[in-house]
């Protein structure tokens, strides 16, 4: 088994895509989102926009919830994820 990816490694990954590479945001997004929520490459090489079903803000919280269609390579899963905004801006939690 491969060990997760810790958020030090992610960072050195996505500062090593040249900033001219149109793609750096989505690769980015997807490193980041992987290590927030533990998802694997097969789930999140899947998402789509209208997975983002669910996005509120108010004083206090940002709440962004995702729908995972594909899951260890089964196309039929239906799991959601929540992210909400870090207090201590660390970034997001699950």
């Amino acid at each position: 088994a491969k060990a997760p990816a810790m958020y030090v490694d992610v960072c050195k990954i996505i500062s090593s895509i040249p900033d001219i590479c149109f793609w750096k945001n989505t690769d980015a997004f997807m490193f980041l989102f992987s290590l927030y929520c533990g998802a694997r490459a097969i789930t999140v090489s899947h998402l789509i926009v209208e997975d983002i079903f669910f996005i509120e803000k108010d004083a206090h919280d940002l709440i962004v919830k995702v729908r995972l269609r594909v899951s260890k390579g089964k196309r039929d899963s239906d799991h959601e994820v929540t992210f909400r905004d870090d207090p201590e801006g660390l970034g997001f939690r699950v």
